[in-house]
């Protein structure tokens, strides 16, 4: 269990109406978090704290700050929690003003959860560096009874009824997010007094300054209801939800979600296959020499298809059983991130036209889409060799800059990766062809473009190399990753 002196104070938060909290460093792994204190010798203080962290419990996801750890010392609960180095929303109020009026609109959204928080004000907001957004629910909790106006967060964003029934519930938090969006808006609290007194005076009696008329309808018309003076007629999180432009910053917030998962699963992926290869390294530094083949390692091909009509997989052969679609390709783990590799084919029935090729790993094939084949963006990321001999990348497309190819022949790519610069080069019939990509991404996966129901590619090498198999040879031509080529390039 953790205590007060495995931590080392660095500096002490302003403020804290129900506790001391202090930025720190968990001395252990040097890690920065945020050390907070509540009482916790009485039965009373026992529970309200206990009812806190439980919260916090039940509440955490991407949009709160983390609690971490928890333990009791000298009659006090300490809590560990997610230090947010990004700026309160205090200062991006400020700094939104410095905006065109139609961007704050858009920055206003700024969440798509509430409960009863009690605390929920500008100081308590997270804006993080990648602009989303992080809640500080710290200690907080339901109030009810006498204890409205002690405990309860900054006056000056309570509802009416607040002062007038001592009733805070669900209606109090759109009250106070109503106020929040109003601030980030106009740059002022909308029932601003001078003072905090004055404020709250102002929201006693009513009535809150005009949201401003360059604000689409749609949106004044929410602000204001957020702002209705009686809890049952402020909206429900649902109808908020339904604005139209909060439902396109989540929409934005969450495709941004999902890619940074995707990141993070072929991070790990890249990670597995480089310990595999290290180990397979470390193995074959134990064969003499003289016994070290030209491949140290078979690589066994998995073939993400998609959609599962287009095509089948049967061994080491890929079976198109569909016409062609926009989403036609076959990619093939594992990702490529080390070592020089060689992935060799032959095709048969080919039809009008395939591919194959390399893209970079960061383009994600999942099981329940694929990249659509008729966008150009999908192009900047890969890079294919087309049996007629065309070389496509980005937006270039260089005709008969390599010999085509036909039904039967064996078709290879070999990518050095431990190179500098890192490299691709074509093979056909294990011949090598004049041309030579340089600096191409630091991972990559091969991939097939199948066009004919009935064509096929089977995978005869897909190896990891001891050493690579090119050789300078004369008239070679060399393309940069990432340029736009020009046809007078072949």
């Amino acid at each position: 269990m953790s205590r007060v002196e495995d931590f080392k104070k660095l500096r002490k938060f302003p403020g804290g109406a129900t506790g001391k909290t202090f930025l720190a460093e968990k001395l252990a792994t040097k890690d920065i978090c945020v050390l907070k204190s509540v009482d916790y010798l009485e039965e009373e203080d026992k529970k309200r704290a206990d009812e806190a962290v439980a919260q916090m419990r039940r509440l955490d996801s991407r949009f709160t700050v983390h609690l971490i750890d928890t333990f009791v010392q000298n009659d006090e609960l300490f809590m560990v929690l997610e230090y947010c180095p990004g700026r309160d929303l205090r200062n991006t109020i400020v700094e939104l003003q410095k905006l065109p009026e139609k961007e704050r609109i858009i920055v206003s959204c700024v969440g798509d959860c509430w409960i009863d928080d009690s605390d929920l004000k500008p100081a308590n907001i997270f804006v993080m560096s990648d602009g989303s957004v992080r809640l500080d629910f710290g200690v907080s909790r339901n109030i009810t009874g006498d204890e409205y106006g002690s405990v309860a967060g900054t006056k000056a964003y309570q509802g009416p009824e607040i002062y007038q029934l001592k009733k805070m519930d669900f209606g109090s938090d759109i009250f106070a997010v109503g106020l929040i969006v109003f601030q980030m808006l106009t740059g002022r609290h909308p029932y601003e007094g001078g003072s905090e007194s004055a404020t709250i005076e102002r929201i006693k009696k009513g009535p809150a300054e005009k949201v401003p008329d360059w604000v689409s309808r749609e949106m004044k018309e929410l602000v204001e209801q957020m702002l209705d003076r009686i809890p049952s007629k402020r909206p429900s999180t649902r109808k908020i939800m339904d604005q139209e432009t909060i439902r396109v910053y989540l929409k934005v917030y969450e495709d941004k979600e999902r890619i940074i998962k995707e990141r993070e699963k072929a991070k790990q992926e890249i990670i597995r296959l480089k310990d595999e290869l290290a180990k397979a390294n470390a193995k074959a530094a134990k064969i003499p020499i003289q016994d070290i083949p030209s491949s140290i390692r078979q690589i066994s091909p998995i073939a993400l298809i998609n959609p599962p009509n287009i095509a089948h997989q049967v061994g080491n052969k890929i079976i198109c059983t569909n016409s062609k679609t926009d989403e036609s390709g076959v990619a093939f783990n594992p990702i490529i991130s080390i070592g020089i590799v060689r992935f060799e084919g032959k095709f048969q029935d080919i039809g009008n036209e395939i591919f194959i090729g390399i893209i970079d790993a960061d383009t994600f094939f999942n099981d329940d889409k694929w990249p659509n084949l008729n966008d150009h963006d999908f192009w900047k990321y890969t890079l294919s060799y087309q049996n007629d001999g065309d070389l496509a990348h980005k937006i270039s497309n260089i005709s008969s800059i390599l010999p085509s190819f036909g039904d039967g022949q064996k078709v290879a790519l070999e990518v050095n990766l431990s190179s500098s610069p890192r490299t691709l080069n074509f093979f056909v019939d294990d011949k090598q062809l004049p041309v030579q990509i340089i600096n191409i991404p630091t991972a990559v996966r091969f991939w097939i473009d199948l066009d004919n129901k009935g064509s096929s590619f089977t995978i005869t090498r897909f190896e990891i190399l001891q050493s690579s198999s090119v050789k300078k040879i004369q008239g070679q031509k060399t393309l940069e990753w990432g340029k736009e080529w020009k046809q007078d390039e072949e």
